[in-house]
């Protein structure tokens, strides 16, 4: 079933713009260059398009409303959906309404977003976070320079002892966050292909006038062969505080970083992964493709890999730092991959995505018109 549900992808044609995932809620979720009902539209001195249509961000991110497009402009207004979104714990269901707006290589985004169900670490209702954001970007050859701006109620923890008194001490609180992100291609060909990005971000708490800052790095590198690809990524995390006042938890849990969704938790502490002032993981997945099936199942392939690496706590301690995963895939136009994925980590906390962009998938494409 789950093959059959892959070969019908190209069907689907959910629209992408190949990004990445860590992350986090600025990724675009549209694209010029595919419709919503999977035909590729050649651009022209007279293209003009109005329809409402269908939206689809992975990982688990639906729109519908109102598109048009004249030549190179685009505009979808309004629109409105549904979807999974990160928060500092876990993640939490939201629904979404917002305008977006391209015009050649800008992009420009305006949403709301409202939690419906709290925080699925947490589930209480007094935890629900509501806030607005505001996404730019723009393409250059080799670099994509954008800003998010979010301002809203987004929920924050107090140091805690143990998890019980996190839990208790967790709140929604005025927040702004601010983060500047720099996506650059290193070097690219048929057999080796390597990119990468830089996020430098600040989050400041309203009522305990708390500011912070974190810097985030990120190269993936693949080696693409006939039947098969193996892939390699870097990251780096490191955070702090600006000032004495020093509340509420800072940092990020390691198992957060492709927003994957915790199914079983055998550690208490997994649950948070607890919150690490500075981490380094190397990752590594290794692909095999099913050529030997007819066009477009042999674009099917299986993955292995894992990663590791250390993170240091706000405790003054180390962790030794490790999670093995395997994945089913599909390479959607021979670009992007459709994942689903089951990971273990060192805890034996398990964990489950299904994303159209892998972990070590290149969010930025180089190959601009």
């Amino acid at each position: 079933m789950l093959i059959l549900i892959l070969m019908l992808i190209p069907v689907l044609g959910f629209s992408q713009e190949l990004q990445d995932t860590q992350s986090t809620a600025y990724n675009t979720a549209y694209s010029n260059e595919y419709t919503v009902n999977g035909a590729q539209q050649a651009e022209s001195q007279d293209f003009i398009q109005n329809r409402w249509a269908f939206m689809f961000n992975p990982p688990y991110n639906f729109y519908y409303g109102y598109l048009q497009r004249i030549n190179d402009f685009e505009i979808y207004l309004p629109y409105v959906g549904i979807g999974l979104y990160p928060t500092q714990f876990s993640s939490s269901w939201m629904a979404v309404t917002g305008v977006s707006m391209y015009y050649k290589r800008f992009t420009w985004k305006l949403e709301y977003f409202h939690g419906f169900v709290p925080d699925m670490s947490l589930l209480d209702f007094k935890n629900i976070e509501y806030f607005g954001q505001m996404y730019m970007s723009y393409d250059f050859y080799n670099l994509r320079l954008s800003s998010l701006t979010k301002y809203g109620r987004i929920l924050y923890a107090k140091h805690s002892a143990n998890e019980l008194e996190l839990e208790q001490n967790a709140q929604v609180l005025n927040g702004l966050q601010q983060i500047i992100s720099f996506d650059y291609s290193i070097y690219n060909d048929d057999f080796v292909t390597m990119t990468g990005y830089l996020n430098l971000g600040i989050k400041y708490i309203q009522q305990a006038q708390q500011l912070s800052y974190y810097v985030k790095t990120v190269t993936p590198l693949t080696f693409n062969f006939i039947n098969s690809s193996l892939g390699f990524m870097t990251t780096l995390f490191y955070t702090d505080y600006i000032g004495k006042n020093r509340e509420y938890i800072i940092g990020e849990h390691y198992s957060g970083y492709d927003e994957a969704i915790n199914m079983f938790i055998r550690d208490p502490e997994g649950l948070y992964n607890k919150f690490y002032k500075f981490s380094g993981t190397l990752d590594m997945i290794y692909r095999v493709y099913i050529r030997a099936l007819p066009t477009p199942a042999n674009r099917i392939y299986f993955a292995v890999g894992g990663n590791i690496g250390f993170g240091y706590n706000p405790h003054d301690k180390t962790d030794l730092l490790y999670m093995a995963t395997a994945a089913i895939g599909f390479d959607y136009k021979d670009k992007i991959p459709f994942e689903v994925r089951f990971s273990m980590d060192q805890n034996g906390n398990v964990f489950f995505n299904m994303s159209v962009v892998s972990p070590l998938s290149h969010r930025f494409d180089s190959n601009l018109d």
